[in-house]
């Protein structure tokens, strides 16, 4: 994933935790449910305690669009998702995140923690010793887009 990062592409590596880290800040309530997918892209939208987003991602290529909507539009979408996602998102230092997904009922799903940059991350210590397992990066070199990409970069 290293050689990687010098191109400017956003990396996310993600691992599942046993438990939420004692370090962890600044709580944000999420719901979120992707209602689109192709050839490796997703179209979400997303409720952070009032704030309204729809995202396009294609993490195979590392690339990320975000827009603000309204509450009426994330309303209208979000009826039409079967799988909707209810977390709890915490910050943690050197720019890693937990996200705790809840069941329905509001209990504990799973802990994932994501650290997002165009760099490869460090694994720190609060997360090394909780760490379950290790889900790697979406980020795909074998991409036929992202192959001729960085064909001429010198990685």
């Amino acid at each position: 994933m290293k050689k990687y990062a010098d191109l400017g592409l956003e990396i996310e590596y993600r691992c599942r935790l046993s438990d939420l880290p004692k370090e962890v800040f600044d709580p944000v309530k999420q719901v979120q449910g992707v209602f689109f997918r192709a050839n490796g892209c997703k179209v979400r939208v997303r409720d952070q305690e009032g704030a309204y987003t729809l995202t396009i991602k294609y993490p195979e290529l590392g690339q990320e669009a975000e827009t603000e909507i309204t509450k009426e539009m994330f309303d209208s979408v979000i009826a039409e998702v079967d799988d909707i996602k209810r977390k709890i998102r915490y910050q943690l230092p050197d720019g890693w995140i937990v996200d705790h997904y809840l069941n329905e009922d509001g209990s504990t799903d799973q802990y994932l923690a994501e650290y997002e940059g165009t760099s490869a991350p460090d694994i720190p210590d609060f997360i090394e010793n909780l760490m379950e397992e290790e889900l790697g990066s979406d980020l795909n070199p074998e991409h036929e887009v992202l192959r001729n990409f960085i064909k001429d970069k010198e990685i």
